[in-house]
C-alpha cells in the first residue's frame, strides 16, 4: 500500500504541469485509500480530444488505460430495472475519468513515462485550451513547469 501511494505522489508531480486540464481525483482529507487504481480527471471538451483519443494515444505510446467505472445507474441492469437516474454528479465524474496505470512493482521512471506520454498526447489541445486564456499558449512540453512572465513587469502595466 505505501508504493502504491509513493507512485501517487509521484504521479501527482508529475502531472501538475497539465492542470486544470488533467488533475488527479481528490481524496476527502479524512481518507486513507489503498489506491488500486489511479484515477485522473481529464477535461476532454476543453482538450478538444475524446477519451478514446486520448487512450489511443497513451496506447501508441506504450500506455495502457481504462475507465473505471460505469456509473451504476447508467449499468444495463439497473437501467432497465429501475429507469435511468438523474444523477449529475456521477455523469460528470465519469465524463472525465481515465484510469492510468499503478502498481507496486512500478518503477518512479515508469510513472514518468506515463507521465511524459500523456503531455505527448495531450499539447496540442493545451494550447488551445491556454489560448483562450490571458496570456496566450502554454510552452512546449520541455519547458512546462518553468515560471514565465504572464504580465508585463513595468510600473505603468503599459510596456515599451
Amino acid at each position: 500500500i505505501e508504493r502504491r501511494r509513493a507512485l501517487a505522489r509521484r504521479y501527482e508531480t508529475a502531472l501538475a504541469p497539465l492542470a486544470p486540464l488533467v488533475r488527479l481525483a481528490e481524496r476527502p482529507a479524512w481518507s486513507n485509500p489503498a489506491l488500486h487504481l489511479l484515477a485522473v480527471l481529464i477535461d476532454f471538451e476543453a482538450a478538444g480530444l475524446s477519451r478514446a483519443e486520448v487512450m489511443a494515444g497513451l496506447k501508441a505510446r506504450g500506455v495502457g488505460s481504462q475507465v473505471h467505472y460505469i456509473p451504476v445507474h447508467r449499468q444495463p441492469y439497473y437501467a432497465a430495472r429501475y429507469g435511468v437516474a438523474d444523477l449529475p454528479g456521477a455523469d460528470a465524474w465519469y465524463a472525465r475519468c481515465l484510469s492510468l496505470p499503478l502498481f507496486p512493482a512500478m518503477a518512479d521512471s515508469d510513472v514518468d513515462r506515463v507521465a511524459a506520454a500523456l503531455m505527448d498526447t495531450l499539447p496540442s489541445a493545451e494550447g488551445r485550451v491556454a489560448a483562450k486564456q490571458p496570456g496566450g499558449g502554454l510552452p512546449p512540453p520541455h519547458e512546462r513547469g518553468r515560471q514565465t512572465p504572464t504580465a508585463d513587469p513595468s510600473p505603468q502595466g503599459g510596456g515599451a
